[in-house]
């Protein structure tokens, strides 16, 4: 307790040097709260938290200091729990003033490499910029010390973390790009005489005609597995359609002006009848894309089998007919 009194006079001296006497033989507490961090540029970050110092009777000693480091990024693809990464930062913002002082004082805010620290004389809002460009993980590990323990924050994506809680993965909260390879397949029909397709204005769905090496040719899209996590996607054409009878339709052509009129469905090999598609359609439909591994690392697949259902118009004749599909594919706003 000699001790204490002693740091107690040796406080209320600076305080008094400073003009805030106020401070002088009271105990304190801090926490933080309303943490987020969002990503400014590919290895830029902003992080914001509220540090709130309030008088507190129940303890006997109070802040002062708090240090913030960050946190590596392990093999694992997480917040390494341990080791740190030298802090390159900048843009540093209080919402209330702040004071400078080069030793230990109350809520004194110290960075690594920062020779001249800031005080925090009253509850404020935090604001810094930092980078991930020596693999560092996209948070600031929080450090508020007082005399005879640390209380540990994390400062994060998602919210403040206890030094006991996990936080997200990387691939989570920074996701890589998809990177979509979508493999071209070439439909080739069988020959169909017209006198068997319906007309457009006939009930029913068409006539489905074979194709022929249809396994070869299926309609396969293959993409970074971790970079479509938590989002969903939409697989649609750019061709136009026309209206036929009452259907809306695909056009193939063919010779002397001849069109076959068709619809398409590409039926999910996963087996799952909400991953099939049918165009034309009128709105996006989205899906959860498959994380499967596939014979690439750190890539999955989906594939589709094409079924291909034919009409006849009065402008339907005899002859080869063609048309070219695009397809795109759209994440989930």
């Amino acid at each position: 307790m000699k001790v204490i009194s002693n740091l107690f006079r040796l406080l209320m001296a600076s305080l008094l040097v400073l003009g805030t006497p106020v401070w002088a033989g009271i105990t304190y507490n801090a926490s933080v709260s309303d943490c987020a961090v969002i990503k400014l540029s590919p290895t830029q970050w902003r992080a914001k938290f509220t540090y709130k110092i309030v008088e507190d009777s129940n303890i006997d000693s109070w802040p002062n200091v708090f240090s913030m480091v960050q946190p590596r990024l392990n093999s694992a693809g997480k917040a390494d729990p341990v080791n740190t990464v030298v802090l390159n930062y900048s843009n540093l913002q209080f919402s209330k003033p702040s004071i400078k002082l080069g030793t230990i004082y109350l809520a004194q805010l110290f960075f690594e490499g920062n020779p001249d620290p800031e005080v925090i004389k009253e509850t404020s809002t935090v604001s810094i910029d930092f980078t991930t460009d020596t693999g560092g993980y996209p948070a600031l590990r929080l450090l508020v010390r007082f005399y005879s323990y640390l209380v540990p924050y994390y400062i994060a994506t998602s919210g403040c973390y206890s030094n006991n809680e996990e936080l997200p993965p990387i691939e989570e909260i920074d996701p890589p790009e998809p990177a979509f390879q979508l493999k071209s397949a070439a439909w080739e029909l069988d020959t169909v005489d017209t006198g068997d397709l319906p007309e457009t204005t006939a009930p029913g769905e068409g006539y489905t005609a074979a194709i022929k090496n249809v396994a070869n040719n299926n309609l396969c899209v293959s993409y970074v597995t971790a970079g479509v996590k938590n989002k969903n996607y939409a697989l649609s054409v750019t061709n136009g359609a026309s209206q036929y009878g009452g259907r809306n339709l695909f056009v193939m052509n063919g010779p002397a002006g001849s069109q076959l009129p068709y619809n398409l469905r590409l039926i999910s090999n996963d087996g799952v009848a909400g991953k099939d598609f049918a165009f034309p359609s009128g709105s996006a439909k989205y899906i959860t894309l498959s994380q499967a591994a596939s014979s690439v690392e750190k890539r999955s697949e989906m594939c589709w089998t094409p079924q291909v259902n034919l009409f006849r118009s009065s402008q339907t004749k005899g002859g080869l007919h063609m048309d070219t599909v695009n397809f795109i594919i759209t994440p989930q706003a």
